[in-house]
């Protein structure tokens, strides 16, 4: 399994690596993304599927994939509960850094 420091964000190396059982905690510098790429890499690194976020989101798993791959934007009122079901504040989806944590 890959720490933080051997993930690399630049060429979506972070897409094959979950959190896993480990504890660390590691702040990373974030290239410009979509909304959508934010969505993708926090959905990965909670170790959730299309189908799993979808169900939290109360939506069809094809909409995550089009909102992953900037076909489409989640509206306002969907991204506030993509936020709760990701269980993180809307501030993450588009903040410069991204703050990782794991724990047992």
């Amino acid at each position: 399994m890959k720490t933080p420091e051997e993930i690399d964000i630049e060429t979506r190396e972070w897409m094959d690596a979950p959190l896993g059982p480990t504890k660390w905690s590691h702040t990373v510098e974030l290239r410009p993304m979509q909304i959508g790429e934010r969505i993708r890499l926090i959905r990965m690194l909670r170790g959730y599927s299309l189908r799993d976020l979808a169900a939290k989101c109360d939506v069809s798993y094809q909409a995550i994939y089009h909102w992953e791959s900037g076909i489409r934007s989640p509206r306002a009122a969907k991204l506030r509960t993509v936020c709760d079901a990701l269980e993180v504040s809307s501030v993450v989806l588009f903040a410069k850094t991204l703050k990782l944590q794991a724990e047992d």
